[in-house]
């Protein structure tokens, strides 16, 4: 079912992030995108972002973590 993706963690095993990124395809349309997924408490989060955010990864996350705390409240 993750044929034509890739993964990307960090290192060790991908506890502080994991996330699985379209492979680039020219013959697409849309945009290559990337998911992670992670739980916070009782919630599981699904983070979906472009591809050329990655190097990014813990600001995203902490904007994510940040955003779902807010709501919480």
């Amino acid at each position: 079912p993750f044929e034509g993706d890739e993964l990307f963690y960090v290192a060790p095993e991908g506890r502080d992030f994991a996330a699985r990124c379209r492979r680039p395809d020219p013959s697409r349309k849309t945009p290559n995108t990337c998911v992670a997924v992670f739980r916070l408490g009782d919630l599981d989060v699904e983070l979906r972002f472009a591809a050329s955010l990655l190097s990014q990864w813990s600001a995203l996350k902490d904007g994510a973590l940040g955003l779902i705390e807010a709501a919480k409240r």
